[in-house]
């Protein structure tokens, strides 16, 4: 055969090879066009679902290979709202079409399940989604921002993104009422794991998944199934599967303490209860974000008129507290509002709330007013900004305690 003929012949295969290795590094992302939440869920899905079908094919694996049944596991991490670190109604929407779109397209081969310790061995895949709200770049025209929502299919035993596909939701508003496990908290929980899983939602395949989110999988898996518990009212059941994270070194996470602050306090165990959220705070303040869901009444300084509440703040502020006066650091209490009204009286308004809350502190925390600075950021810091003074801005109208140098006062 001619020697040049060869070479050009292993060229051309060296470079087909070159081609598909990239295409499967860079899969299509879904349309960047809006679409209804509904359609947009299912065309993130489908493109999802396809892209790890042929990352099937590629590797020769075959479709029905290991897992319950017979069937490929596709384990599903609970949907997070990227804004809130919360798990809405929007994200059990999303879990409900991914698993309708993997058995469609996989013929009945596929299941995708929840995350949970029985399945986690038995994944070939974990499914990670995350729900943004951010200024759509193939929208020039309009410069609010829209929902998206980001979809990524890692491989369980190597920690690799074999799959991910985005779509751009048209949709002004989404159902983005908390599961009763979210909708509880004393706080928004978006800590290092959490930013994790936001962050490899996102990537392009080829990376590796943010390694503080993907080892931490297993006690992620306990963690939601506590959860499931506790919004079925099973709260001994949820008690105990919370202090078991509790006790693993990855399983020190905000949710883990909010998930034994809430059990505890709906057993009637104030104390334990206590206890717990002063361990919520301490990891907060490690990841410098105490954001406390705080609920004042409408253009009003006084906490909204509600007694239980009332007494849940008094513990979350006496806790909060005492940790600062522990430290040696300074505090910058600022309180924050959503955009309805004049900027003027909302500057107003947010720092009124703030020194409302610095001066309820001053029992437990003598030196405040020597080692804290309450602000007012009005609307300037507006995670949402939608303005819509509803549970969708909601996260705009917090209070949020931060670790300062005291030079800086």
């Amino acid at each position: 055969m001619n020697k040049s003929f060869l070479r050009a012949s292993c060229a051309l295969f060296a470079a087909l090879c070159i081609v598909q290795l990239a295409a499967c590094k860079s899969a299509p992302k879904a349309t960047a066009a809006p679409q209804s939440f509904n359609d947009a869920v299912r065309t993130a899905a489908s493109a999802l679902i396809t892209q790890v079908k042929r990352q099937e094919g590629i590797t020769g694996r075959a479709v029905g290979m290991a897992g319950l049944g017979g069937k490929t596991i596709l384990m599903l991490d609970p949907v997070v709202d990227a804004n809130t670190a919360e798990v809405n109604q929007s994200s059990l929407a999303v879990e409900r079409i991914l698993a309708e779109e993997a058995t469609r397209i996989s013929e009945g081969q596929w299941s995708v399940l929840p995350l949970s310790l029985e399945t986690y061995d038995s994944a070939r895949y974990v499914i990670s989604g995350a729900i943004l709200y951010t200024v759509n770049p193939e929208q020039a025209a309009d410069k609010h921002k829209m929902y998206k929502l980001a979809l990524a299919a890692v491989e369980r035993k190597s920690g690799k993104v074999v799959a991910s596909s985005e779509a751009w939701i048209a949709d002004r508003k989404i159902d983005v009422t908390p599961t009763a496990s979210y909708s509880d908290s004393p706080m928004y929980l978006k800590d290092k794991r959490v930013a994790g899983q936001i962050e490899t939602a996102q990537m392009a395949p080829g990376n590796q998944a943010d390694p503080e989110y993907f080892n931490s999988l297993p006690t992620a898996s306990l963690i939601t199934e506590a959860d499931k518990a506790y919004e079925a009212g099973q709260l001994e059941q949820a008690l105990g599967m919370y202090k078991t994270a509790s006790l693993r070194p990855d399983g020190q996470i905000m949710k883990t303490y909010a998930g034994l602050y809430q059990t505890n306090r709906r057993l009637g165990k104030l104390n334990e209860a206590e206890i717990a959220f002063g361990q919520l705070v301490n990891i907060g303040y490690q990841n410098n974000n105490i954001s406390t869901k705080l609920i004042f009444g409408v253009a009003s300084t006084d906490f909204v008129n509600d007694n239980e509440l009332r007494a849940q703040y008094s513990i979350w502020l006496r806790q909060i507290a005492k940790l600062f006066a522990r430290s040696e650091g300074c505090l910058i209490i600022a309180g924050h509002s959503s955009k309805t009204g004049s900027a003027n009286f909302n500057d107003q308004l947010s720092l009124q709330r703030a020194t409302t809350v610095q001066r309820i502190m001053q029992k437990d925390f003598p030196q405040i007013q020597r080692r804290s600075r309450a602000v007012g950021r009005g609307w300037t810091e507006n995670i949402v900004g939608t303005g819509t003074d509803d549970l969708q801005d909601a996260i705009d109208r917090r209070v949020e305690f931060r670790l300062t140098d005291c030079a800086k006062l």
